[in-house]
């Protein structure tokens, strides 16, 4: 057994600079598998909420100039199954961004992206296989 003596006050709490809130759902009206905000800085903290049937992860493709939502959306313009897509709608740089949130749950993901648009969306493992850009469940988000 060992004792440790602390002397002096507790050190202050460190404040999470929080730029957003990511939740994780599948909403086929919206195509999202992920929300955010439409705008984000280049680096911060997401409180990432984990949604039903959700675990959650949150990958992020940026998108060439002049990619329209129409485009990302209709699963054949951006990404396809199987065969090559019609258009190249991403620059290369793709980013994941935290780990797993379970249902219910809550956690912090740290990010940090070059400034450009980008289209984001789940890659959690559900019935659909990660495919979630392919169904086009993705929402723009513009980094600044």
């Amino acid at each position: 057994i060992k004792v440790v003596t602390v002397v002096g006050p507790a050190p202050g709490a460190v404040v999470v600079p929080v730029v957003g809130v990511a939740r994780f759902a599948l909403d086929w009206p919206a195509h999202r598998s992920v929300t955010l905000p439409s705008t984000l800085p280049r680096q911060g903290f997401l409180l990432a909420v984990g949604g039903t049937g959700l675990t959650g992860g949150i990958t992020a493709g940026r998108l060439v100039a002049g990619t329209t939502d129409a485009e990302l959306y209709d699963g054949v313009t951006c990404i396809t199954e199987g065969v090559p897509a019609a258009r190249n709608c991403f620059t290369g740089t793709w980013a994941a961004m935290g780990g797993a949130v379970s249902p219910g749950a809550s956690a912090w993901f740290y990010y940090r992206l070059p400034a450009g648009d980008y289209a984001v969306g789940s890659d959690d493992h559900t019935f659909l296989f990660d495919r979630y850009f392919t169904f086009g469940l993705v929402q723009r988000v513009t980094v600044s």
